[in-house]
């Protein structure tokens, strides 16, 4: 795990020493040997160990090829990715082009970023930190706005079949989508589900000419017809759920989920459809917050912070997420360590106001209809509320109907339908150096069984 900004300095032939901490690391990973390319994103290098470098060109080498921006991206980080390695002083040469891509002169600044580093030109960087710190970007999240997490493990538990037919019933960013056509062939077929209308607009723009996949805006929640709407008839091979809110969505002010930002106080997914967070703390009983806060968030000053919301929209209305925060703020005596206080309550609300657990409720059951034999179930979720319903949901289809347990004949109707793939799967501590949302990811995987 490489982690700190370290001030290095170019020679006149373009070797820069690796910084000791880093050296024994490298040749224990790698033999010394890096790979160093260009970031799409900002005028930097990124250099990895070669066996990381070799994971990242195959996930590159594995995104449709005929998605526009696909092809771009690996043009760029594939057509500049240039063989380092350290020498017997610690040195890496770095080459003239890819000097000049990134302006680096003498002074530079090399970043570790978990498993890789970014090299940029000093005075280029002190530029970019500084708009970062005022932009408020300093949390890393926004970093990781379009990395799908646990993509490979949701291959792997997918087990994609080039040919096989697949839902991503929750598209978000379309990060899953794009790692599971990268497997298809071109007889394979992806249907991707999502609510929100902004992710449907981006995602017809980002897919737009992939034959293979269908985008279909609604809610899991009623998967079977979305599905059947976008005409893929017959069983699927697998289904893939992601829950909870995306980065995009956290990320833009104006969609209300976020209490890092200040914003009008929305948090619909879908929102053109329901009432806002607004609209629905304007109108709820004191009781009916406090059953909320405490269901949903599992927030245990909920009755404090329900008498405080009651108190302040006698004043004022609560339509900005700043205005919710700090009441939130004020209202609570004490702190989680590590957690902004207000990151319970701004759950509850969002699980309250999109109906996320109903949906989840209503989608595990479908899922299973839609699935042919053998075909995988991957639900990933990031908080305990959803890890429990879908873990009680896979055992207790793995179990079959209790009312007919040690019966020599099971109807079919009551027999197991499932069976579970390994145990539940979390992010590797490089995967959370990467992309920090995936820090409480969980994945569980099940597979259906023949009738």
């Amino acid at each position: 795990m490489f982690r700190g900004a370290n001030k290095v300095t170019l020679d006149a032939k373009g070797r820069m020493a690796m910084p000791a901490r880093y050296r024994d690391t490298l040749v224990e990973r790698s033999e010394g040997r890096l790979v160093a390319t260009v970031d799409r994103a900002d005028r930097c290098l990124l250099i990895y160990p070669l066996p990381d470098w070799e994971e990242i060109e195959r996930k590159l080498m594995r995104l449709p090829t005929l998605n526009p921006q696909a092809r771009r991206l690996q043009r760029l980080m594939v057509g500049h990715a240039t063989d380092l390695e350290l020498d017997s002083h610690g040195r890496v040469l770095v080459p003239p082009k890819l000097r000049e891509y990134a302006g680096l002169t003498r002074q530079a600044m090399l970043i570790g970023q978990g498993s890789r580093f970014e090299l940029w030109d000093e005075q280029h960087w002190n530029e970019r930190r500084e708009a970062w710190l005022q932009a408020g970007e300093e949390t890393g999240e926004l970093l990781a706005q379009h990395t799908p997490v646990l993509p490979d493990e949701v291959l792997a538990g997918l087990a994609v079949r080039a040919d096989g037919r697949y839902c991503d019933a929750t598209f978000g960013r379309g990060g899953h989508t794009a790692a599971i056509l990268g497997a298809l062939g071109t007889g394979g077929r992806v249907v991707a589900i999502d609510r929100d209308p902004d992710a449907i607009r981006a995602g017809q723009e980002q897919f737009a000419g992939e034959p293979r996949l269908t985008l279909v805006r609604g809610s899991f929640g009623q998967l079977e017809e979305r599905v059947r709407a976008a005409g893929l008839e017959g069983e699927l091979q697998g289904v893939l759920m992601d829950l909870g809110v995306s980065s995009p969505q956290l990320d833009e002010a104006g969609r209300g989920f976020s209490f890092m930002q200040d914003g009008p106080l929305d948090m619909r997914m879908d929102n053109e459809a329901g009432q806002s967070a607004a609209q629905w703390l304007a109108r709820a009983g004191e009781r009916d917050i406090v059953a909320v806060l405490r269901t949903l968030g599992e927030e245990r000053f909920s009755g404090r912070i329900a008498r405080a919301i009651v108190t302040a929209r006698a004043i004022q209305p609560i339509e900005r997420t700043g205005q919710l925060a700090a009441i939130v703020a004020a209202a609570v005596p004490t702190r989680e360590p590590g957690k902004h206080p207000a990151t319970r309550t701004f759950q509850a609300i969002r699980i309250h106001v999109n109906g996320e657990l109903d949906a989840l409720e209503a989608a595990l059951p479908q899922a299973v209809r839609l699935l042919a034999p053998g075909g995988r179930l991957c639900v990933i979720s990031f908080h305990s509320l959803e890890d429990r319903i879908v873990k009680r949901f896979m055992r207790r289809e793995e179990q079959g109907d209790p009312v007919y347990a040690g019966l020599p004949e099971i109807p079919p109707h009551a027999r197991p339908r499932l069976r579970r793939v390994g145990r539940a799967i979390d992010a590797s501590d490089a995967e959370v150096a990467r992309n920090p949302r995936a820090r409480s990811a969980v994945l569980r995987v099940a597979e259906k069984l023949a009738a």
